[in-house]
């Protein structure tokens, strides 16, 4: 073994040689790149913190769903909320419905649920606003049976009365259900009347021809009218004089159901004279007698509780609920919708004539 000298290195017999390191190679053209800046870690605390970030997140994000699942199932225990809106006696209560939109089948599903609520807690008298130019024949019906039976059920051998507030419209079929109250409150600027029968359909036969299109349609051999009216083709006198008639059938079923409702007020001869359609304000209703006062909400219940023979009476509105859905909340932030929307359903309805009591401005 031999001990070179200013190199501070000994050598051993049995040791490998040891090469020294390689320089870093030079890019052709170019300077040395600068050296790798080092690896930073993190320290333990910072790591800690960060995890405890992401488990609030997330513990966060499970309980607000558990609570909206809760708050769902606790309110969905009832088809009816209540909310009081003028203060007074607890035994001294007077039902609000609001009736708003167009008359189809939910409103009037959701009118059977209120009512036999109102029915069901006792209440000593029911105020039905109605703002809307009507809609469905058959729900416009079906509604203006429902406020009628319940004027005229006694409890504790005591009429319970009912009091119809038009709102800003109150034509046609919304007419119509509010004439099935005891008495008729229309706002000083409520549109009204409209009493008769309109139905219409898409006519496609010039469009159709224009488009080369030519539809086929097959009824069974005595079925003479059982595609009228037909979208496909012009109609013929005698469909018009058949879908005539069917108007007209309902259109007396309208004035009957006014007159009855007005009894003792409108003769069937007066409403009749009235049903030709025409819209009536405020000012004219009155005199026609289709309505008994012109006022504001508290007309309506004022006019209510006196009728009941109530002096401080409590008003509560009395309105369906509407069960939490997370698909329509996610509906609800749908970026935007089609601006034509064409379906199997939509294309059924352009053929299908609608029968309605309704006002509508064309």
């Amino acid at each position: 073994m031999e001990n070179e000298q200013g190199s501070g290195y000994v050598a051993s017999a049995d040791a490998a040689p040891v090469s020294p390191p390689l320089p870093r190679p030079i890019p052709i053209g170019g300077t040395m790149p600068p050296p790798r800046p080092p690896k930073s870690s993190r320290s333990f605390g910072s790591q800690l913190g960060t995890r405890i970030l992401v488990g609030v997140f997330i513990a966060s994000i499970l309980m607000n769903g558990y609570f909206l699942i809760i708050i769902a199932v606790a309110a969905g225990s009832g088809k009816i909320k209540t909310e009081v809106i003028h203060q007074g006696k607890h035994d001294q209560q007077v039902a609000w419905i609001d009736l708003l939109g167009a008359v189809d089948g939910e409103m009037a599903t959701n009118a059977r649920e209120m009512i036999k609520h109102v029915d069901e807690k006792k209440y000593k008298a029911l105020v039905v606003h109605v703002d809307s130019p009507g809609g469905g024949v058959t729900a416009s019906d079906v509604i203006f049976h429902q406020v009628l039976n319940f004027r005229r059920q006694k409890q504790d051998n005591k009429k319970r009365p009912v009091v119809a507030l038009m709102g800003s419209v109150a034509a046609s079929g919304g007419y119509y259900i509010s004439s099935a109250a005891d008495k008729i409150v229309a706002h000083p600027t409520t549109t009204t009347g409209s009493i008769g029968v309109i139905a219409y359909f898409m006519g496609l036969s010039g469009t159709m021809e224009k488009l080369g299109i030519k539809p086929y349609v097959f009824t069974s051999t005595e079925a003479t009218f059982k595609d009228t009216p037909s979208p496909f083709r012009p109609m013929t006198p005698q469909e018009r004089a058949y879908i005539q008639a069917h108007l007209d059938f309902m259109h007396e079923r309208f004035v009957a159901a006014v007159a009855e409702g007005r009894k003792g007020i409108l003769t069937l001869d007066q409403v009749r004279s009235l049903a030709d359609g025409r819209i009536y304000n405020a000012n004219q209703a009155l005199d026609q007698k289709l309505i008994d006062q012109i006022g504001y909400e508290e007309s309506a219940w004022k006019l209510a509780a006196k009728m009941a023979g109530l002096k401080n009476p409590r008003i509560v509105r009395i309105s369906p609920y509407t069960p939490f859905s997370f698909k329509s909340l996610m509906a609800r932030g749908a970026a935007s919708a089609p601006l034509i929307n064409v379906n199997l359903k939509s294309l059924d309805e352009l053929g299908v004539p609608r029968f309605l009591y309704l006002w509508r401005v064309q």
